[in-house]
């Protein structure tokens, strides 16, 4: 499995397609075209959800619209087709036209040849598709959806049924919405969220707000969202309790609404959202990238290392402090100055400020680097990893535990901007960054290990 990038996606499938003709319908009784996304948490802690998704994957195609996958790891990516160039799912312009030219001619045929070979390959993708990175970013997948969704639209040529199916726990550890945080925990374990207590409500009102001025809640505007799996998680996750359940319900929901996304056509879903719809499960979801669990009910879990450090002489163990998940902080071109206000990266900085009141013996590596122009520059991408150094110190993080490396263009660490020979903006500002990692990640490792090959 790896990433493709949306330009990829353009590029296979094309600008137009008109003419789409549904099934059982005569040419000129057009259908609207489905696109549909597969947002799919195949990462540990999370349950295996008895989910048939045969209808929803055949319904897309049937209207000769497209549908790709992307699984909610700690770096969303679209499921790219080992065998073939393409992102898995998707099928270009050719193949669909071909695929209509055969269903008005005979039914039967284009069922065997197009639409059950289709659907086929699609599910036993999606059976087989698991995480390749550690932790789950669920607001990061949401903003991939979104452009998957767009690219989709615009190949199409004309209008489009927007869908997202989400099989997730909801429990994202990483990202703008991250349970691991305080505020988050906060909401979840609130008596009055789901009940729509003014002070939980407010709160919660007050953190969308935030996420919309740092422009980090997608615009799913006419998109239709189905969610099935919330709250539904597997070891070494604790099982949440039915009030956490309904909060975290509530969080999601009120965050998909307010990036303008529609109710789900199914049948069973929630009253209030008409989003969220329970499934039966079996087993875990096995998976090799670790999800930190969220210890969800911290109060009790405080009490009990109480109790347990007064009756054993305070001999216990400090617990170890959960995994840094990676985060990147984007500048403009050939200078030092972040894309955010510094009151702006520091709210987006907040979950790093927090860990390290609670865990101040914790390290950090923060990692400048710069796009290939002019073969990128070490001392630029040093100054970017100081000023975000200068942000974190400012708001309380101990300034020993935090250190920095500039690697100017690495094409180990970063994405290639000329693939083609030609430098591509719209890959570049992606190098234009510092990555804030965890000193003891292997990602972090490599990175000093080659910095040590460059000196020597």
């Amino acid at each position: 499995m790896k990433s493709v990038k949306l330009t990829v996606l353009m590029l296979i499938l094309g600008f137009t397609l008109s003419g789409t003709a549904g099934c059982g319908q005569q040419e000129s009784e057009e259908v609207t075209p489905i696109v549909l996304v597969l947002l799919v948490g195949s990462h540990a802690n999370s349950a295996h959800f008895d989910v048939s998704l045969r209808a929803d994957i055949e319904e897309a195609y049937s209207s000769f619209g497209n549908a790709c996958i992307i699984v909610a790891d700690g770096h969303p990516a679209l499921l790219a087709d080992e065998s073939e160039t393409g992102i898995l799912g998707c099928y270009d312009i050719d193949y669909i036209t071909n695929s209509k030219n055969v269903y008005t001619k005979n039914e039967t045929p284009w069922k065997r040849d197009f639409l059950q070979p289709q659907t086929d390959k699609f599910l036993e993708a999606l059976d087989a598709c698991t995480a390749d990175d550690p932790e789950t970013d669920l607001l990061e997948a949401l903003h991939a959806a979104e452009k998957a969704l767009n690219t989709l639209e615009i190949s199409t040529g004309t209008a489009v049924r927007k869908e997202i199916i989400i099989l997730d726990t909801g429990l994202s550890t990483s990202g703008c919405v991250n349970f691991l945080a305080r505020e988050y925990l906060e909401l979840l374990n609130s008596s009055q969220l789901s009940e729509g207590g003014t002070d939980s409500c407010a709160m919660l009102s007050d953190m969308l707000d935030n996420l919309e001025r740092q422009a980090e809640l997608p615009n799913l505007n006419g998109v239709h969202v189905t969610w099935y799996g919330l709250g539904q998680v597997s070891e070494p996750q604790e099982q949440l309790s039915k009030l956490a359940v309904q909060n975290l319900q509530c969080i999601w929901g009120e965050l998909l609404i307010r990036a303008g996304a529609l109710s789900s056509d199914k049948a069973s879903s929630d009253e209030k959202y008409g989003m969220f719809l329970q499934t039966s499960s079996h087993g875990s979801i096995e998976s090799t990238q670790y999800v930190t669990p969220v210890q969800w009910n911290l109060d009790d879990d405080a009490k009990d290392s109480e109790d347990t450090v007064d009756a054993d002489s305070h001999t216990a163990e400090s617990p170890l402090p959960p995994e840094l998940t990676e985060k990147q902080i984007f500048f403009y071109p050939n200078s030092a100055e972040p894309l955010l206000s510094e009151k702006e990266l520091e709210s987006s900085l907040e979950v790093y400020i927090s860990h390290f009141q609670s865990y101040p013996d914790d390290r950090v590596l923060l990692v400048g680097a710069t796009s290939s122009w002019n073969d990128g520059s070490i001392s630029l991408s040093a100054e970017r990893a100081q000023k975000i150094k200068h942000i974190l110190v400012k708001a309380g993080v101990p300034e020993n535990c935090i250190d920095i490396i500039g690697i100017g263009y690495d094409p180990d660490f970063c994405m290639d901007d000329s693939p083609n020979g030609t430098f591509e903006e719209s890959i570049a500002w992606e190098n234009r960054c510092v990555a804030i990692l965890s000193y003891t990640s292997s990602k972090a490792q490599d990175v000093l290990a080659r910095a040590r090959t460059r000196s020597g």
